[in-house]
């Protein structure tokens, strides 16, 4: 639901609880069941997106977005490789980045981006014609600088900004591409079907 648009309202946040709860119970009864637990991993961290962006829980956001981390810290014990598993701890990393800087807590917000950012870097330097890969990487040094933004500190600011813009142009400009914002936002628009 979260992820097509259609959690809204009060009775989406209602909707997303009552499914992780579900999740929750379920994985009680089934610890052991990796693919459950990393399902529950994603449950936690998609209902943390929807109180942070639908309500003001922004402390019970951070509550699931360390759940998602703890749950994925877990299975990673168990499966080091995993690349779904590391994705799903970085999203966690950056919804608690982004559940204290809702809390006006943007020092401690660091933190954790930073880490997300060393996790969605080395899984896109793994496959870079990935273009998922390319993205979640972009995100995680987009949400980084703007926090830096914060701070008032601008060289950092500028410094994660740029190289977000630089990995995500890539996939618009080509390898190699002088990347600029005007030139990244021309060439995604040349690109775009006529409405």
């Amino acid at each position: 639901l979260h992820a097509k648009g259609r959690v809204t309202g009060a009775n989406g946040v209602i909707l997303m609880r009552q499914s992780l709860a579900i999740f929750e119970s379920l994985h009680e009864s089934t610890p052991d069941d990796f693919d459950l637990a990393r399902v529950l991993a994603v449950a936690y961290d998609r209902t943390g997106d929807v109180l942070i962006e639908r309500t003001t829980e922004y402390g019970e956001a951070l509550r699931l977005f360390t759940r998602t981390v703890e749950v994925a810290d877990k299975l990673l014990a168990a499966d080091v490789h995993n690349v779904r598993i590391k994705k799903a701890k970085a999203y966690g990393l950056l919804g608690i980045g982004r559940s204290l800087e809702a809390l006006k807590r943007p020092r401690e917000a660091l933190a954790p981006q930073l880490q997300a950012i060393e996790i969605m870097r080395s899984i896109f330097d793994a496959d870079p014609t990935n273009d998922v890969g390319r993205f979640d990487a972009s995100i995680a040094l987009v949400e980084t600088g703007t926090t830096y933004l914060t701070l008032g500190d601008l060289d950092s600011a500028e410094r994660r900004l740029t190289e977000g813009l630089g990995v995500i142009s890539n996939a618009f400009l080509g390898d190699g591409a002088q990347a600029t914002p005007n030139k990244v936002a021309g060439t995604r628009f040349r690109r775009s079907p006529a409405t």
